[in-house]
């Protein structure tokens, strides 16, 4: 699908990854990132993953309790755009420390925003990662759970590696189980 709709736009040369698929590692071969380029690029882009994971959080933990609406908005698209600048102009080894301190900024910044905290129900968005932290995919759900007096609780982006990691050990040792039962069910006749 994505493919189809970047095509029409006319961007047919932009290449779609998909870290962690087979077809993957060829893009991986093809723009020279298997070596320290890709390492680099790798840990600049799960650093800036994580950050604004947080960031997401602080925000979905503000946001239904502020008395002046739209304040926290404006916080977290500011930390956004440190975030994206330092990712796409700071060094590797300036990175990780620039996210840090974007964090603690952030929250210091996040916790002077004035709240009414009230009891509010924790709803819990789960689902396909792209769907539950898309807002177009999503038609908007946090937004609309949040106007509903919820507060939404979501699974970060960053936790995806981790799952799609666990599932390729899975696999692993469940072909291998199956291949230890071939070979057993042939030696064993009954």
């Amino acid at each position: 699908m994505q493919k189809i709709i970047i095509k029409e736009l006319g961007y047919e040369d932009v290449p779609i990854i998909a870290p962690g698929a087979p077809e993957g590692n060829q893009f991986y071969r093809e723009y020279d990132m298997q070596g320290l380029r890709g390492f680099i690029l790798l840990m600049k882009a799960m650093s800036g993953i994580f950050t604004v994971d947080y960031l997401n959080k602080m925000l979905r933990q503000t946001r239904p309790y502020e008395i002046e609406k739209g304040k926290t908005n404006k916080v977290y698209q500011n930390y956004i755009e440190d975030i994206c600048k330092s990712v796409e102009n700071d060094p590797m080894y300036r990175t990780l420390d620039r996210m840090v301190s974007i964090l603690k900024d952030a929250r210091g910044d996040f916790e002077n925003i004035p709240i009414k905290k009230t009891d509010k129900p924790r709803v819990g968005i789960v689902g396909e990662i792209f769907v539950r932290n898309h807002p177009y995919s999503n038609n908007e759900i946090i937004k609309r759970v949040e106007a509903q007096g919820g507060e939404v609780e979501i699974p970060s982006f960053g936790e995806w590696p981790y799952h799609t990691t666990a599932t390729r050990k899975i696999d692993i040792i469940t072909k291998q189980t199956d291949i230890y039962y071939k070979i057993k069910k042939s030696l064993m006749p009954y």
